[in-house]
């Protein structure tokens, strides 16, 4: 397995079965550790390399086109009805009544973030062997509708795995991919726009093959668009598009980008990513 040893390289755990995940480390949920405010707590802060460090807040972000961050939501606020660019929302009921899959346990999520100062997000896009979710570069998990794609998240790991004692997986949320994206930019100058970034193919590859890789996490920006949990209030002459998919397949969006679209639907450019976080 490569695994960076810093969390500026991104650092990688592997399960018994060889499933793959980086840990995204974050600062605070509320976005008070802030220099600006004497409020700075240097212990918690990210350790970029030996003469920086960085603050990160779990969040749900926009980005403008330089890939600077605007937060729109910290952790801390999750009860309350914040939306992304007047569509966009996340949550904290498991069942909506607007459609499409809710996060398993979005309050437990945040918790487990102030907790333990950050979450595991899948290094790569969901794959399968035979039947089993698994993050690995396999053909990519395609074809599949919102609920399908939560149902297989959520259960990727059973009571007969070890791994169940110890983490709670789930279908990725918009706070985790936004600080996961927030996370990549501030590790290397290089990523500073990785916000906007688009796919590097056109055709659909196994999953880790197209070059896309920031801080040992592949395809964000590439390879198929991914349904994710939150979701979006658009109707459409009588339709309903509850479902929100972020990313980029083919060069026309980009990593931050959000789309809508309706539950019954699957695409053979759509896949999804779990991501883990600690009990």
């Amino acid at each position: 397995m490569d695994s960076g040893t810093t969390v500026k390289d991104g650092i990688v755990i592997e399960d018994s079965d060889g499933n793959q995940f980086v840990w995204i480390p974050v600062s605070n949920v509320d976005g008070d550790n802030d220099a600006t405010n004497n409020n700075q707590n240097e212990e918690d802060l990210i350790k970029v390399d030996s003469d920086k460090t960085v603050e990160i807040t779990l969040g749900r972000y926009t980005f403008d086109s330089s890939g600077n961050a605007a937060l729109k939501q910290n952790g801390d606020n999750q009860k309350k009805d914040i939306p992304i660019d007047n569509d966009y929302n996340e949550s904290i009921n498991t069942n909506r009544t607007n459609g499409g899959a809710g996060a398993k346990d979005l309050a437990k999520f945040i918790q487990s973030v102030k907790d333990n100062h950050g979450y595991y997000i899948a290094r790569y896009e969901a794959g399968k062997e035979g039947k089993k979710l698994v993050s690995k570069s396999v053909s990519v998990w395609k074809v599949v509708t919102q609920f399908e794609a939560s149902t297989a998240a959520q259960g990727m790991y059973g009571i007969e795995d070890e791994e169940a004692n110890y983490v709670e997986s789930d279908l990725v949320n918009s706070y985790a991919w936004d600080t996961a994206i927030v996370y990549i930019q501030a590790m290397d100058e290089k990523n500073k726009n990785y916000a906007n970034a688009t796919s590097p193919n056109s055709s659909l590859e196994n999953t880790g093959k197209t070059g896309d890789e920031k801080c040992h996490i592949f395809d964000m920006a590439g390879n198929v668009e991914e349904w994710t949990t939150e979701y979006s209030t658009y109707t459409d002459g009588g339709g309903i598009y509850p479902c929100v998919i972020r990313g980029d397949y083919d060069g026309g969006f980009y990593t931050a980008y959000r789309t809508y679209d309706a539950t019954e639907f699957s695409y053979s450019y759509v896949g999804f990513r779990p991501l883990l976080y600690l009990k």
